[in-house]
């Protein structure tokens, strides 16, 4: 993905950390200040796409997925995200430390937007599905905007 939008930005290399805010900027990750900025001023803006979900566990393993888009030209993209993981890093430059992560994708499904579908997400070993949320968003085959919903 990040080398699309190398391609989309007209840039000449990728680099991390890298953000991408909506499909419409994109500039170094560490910028908090930036990424505060540029997040916090689309957030003002509405969408014209319609993206509903309604996500459900139906067993200890399984999250199913039910969606409706009136997205046009875009696929669709479901992720199952845990919420939270802590690491004790055990060798490298942060033996000792213990680095805290969050909203990791777990699961991911990429299909071309249609009305309405199904998928399901697939919940790894040693998580539940209360430690995790699902988060769908359309993106525009053609100009990479994209837009969010969270469930």
């Amino acid at each position: 993905m990040q080398r699309e939008y190398a391609k989309a930005f007209k840039i000449s290399s990728v680099y991390t950390p890298q953000i991408v805010v909506n499909g419409t900027e994109q500039f170094v990750g560490s910028n908090d200040n930036k990424l505060n900025e540029t997040v916090n001023k689309d957030l003002q803006q509405t969408s014209n796409t319609k993206l509903d979900i309604d996500a459900k566990s139906t067993d200890n393993r399984t999250v199913a997925v039910n969606y409706s888009t009136d997205a046009i030209n875009a696929n669709l993209k479901i992720a199952l995200v845990q919420l939270n993981a802590e690491k004790k890093i055990q060798r490298g430059e942060n033996t000792g430390a213990t680095l805290h992560h969050v909203n990791i994708v777990r699961d991911l499904q990429i299909i071309s937007a249609m009305d309405k579908g199904n998928i399901s997400l697939i919940i790894p070993e040693g998580l539940q599905a209360k430690d995790c949320r699902v988060i769908a968003f359309t993106q525009n085959i053609t100009d990479n905007k994209s837009w969010l919903q969270r469930k």
